[in-house]
């Protein structure tokens, strides 16, 4: 949302340290102050500078703030365990591809390494799919949510054809004195197609006023744990939809 994301500079060993702060994290400990952009903060007794914030509720792993992981190619430790592995899968690869793909370097792995890294006996490497470990545990929610707000829709189209066939039926005199006096029976409709064109495009105007207000005060009640929930927004159509791969 402000600054910059991290660039290949960044990440290489024993460059200056940098961070990108969540927004969440910028307004409760900076106040919102843009003035924090190149401003150097203490995270675990070392200075980082402040490259940039991200978007409303982006997170991911439930993280506060994002720093490069500068590793090392040359450091041969091979008992660090803190870090996940998050990689993009080919297209048309199967997770099940992928677990055999890395339990067979997990087997390259112990026959290297065995002598200096007894852990490394049988060793077993899985993967799972980042959509499922992410959003698993409010799938049914959503789906309950989803269910809720159509069947309001379906009550309220319900509601508006009623309303819509009781204003015909009160108008039957009139329209049978303009089928009298003349008028055609293709023009009797074409007036009340014109009618329910215009309600249509008044009402779906509304609407859309409504949505374009509501989605954002809305999505600043969601709580900062639901997956992707800064990519609620009013959405015309015209970009391209997200969709996240295997890893």
């Amino acid at each position: 949302m402000l600054g910059r994301i991290f660039t290949a500079e960044d990440d290489r060993p024993g460059a200056p340290l940098t961070v990108v702060l969540t927004y969440e994290l910028w307004q409760r400990r900076f106040h919102g102050d843009r003035g924090i952009l190149g401003q150097t903060i203490r995270l675990n007794d070392d200075y980082y500078a402040v490259i940039g914030i991200m978007p409303p509720h982006y997170e991911l792993w439930d993280g506060e703030f994002y720093i490069p992981f500068q590793l090392n190619p040359a450091n041969a430790n091979r008992t660090d365990r803190r870090a996940w592995v998050t990689a993009i899968t080919r297209h048309g690869v199967s997770l099940k591809q992928v677990n055999a793909r890395v339990n067979q370097l997990a087997r390259t792995w112990e026959l290297d390494h065995l002598g200096t890294n007894p852990e490394y006996q049988g060793l077993q490497l899985s993967t799972r799919n980042i959509r499922q470990a992410i959003i698993a545990g409010v799938r049914p929610a959503l789906l309950i949510l989803m269910g809720v707000v159509g069947l309001i829709v379906l009550i309220s189209c319900a509601n508006i054809g009623n309303l819509q066939l009781a204003r015909a039926s009160a108008r039957r005199r009139e329209m049978a004195v303009r089928a009298t006096v003349g008028a055609r029976h293709f023009r009797i409709t074409l007036q009340l197609l014109t009618e329910s064109l215009v309600l249509a495009i008044f009402g779906g105007g509304l609407g859309v006023l409504l949505a374009l207000w509501g989605v954002p005060s809305v999505v600043a009640m969601v709580p900062v744990g639901l997956p992707y929930s800064n990519l609620i927004r009013v959405d015309p159509g015209l970009s391209p939809s997200f969709h996240p791969h295997s890893f």
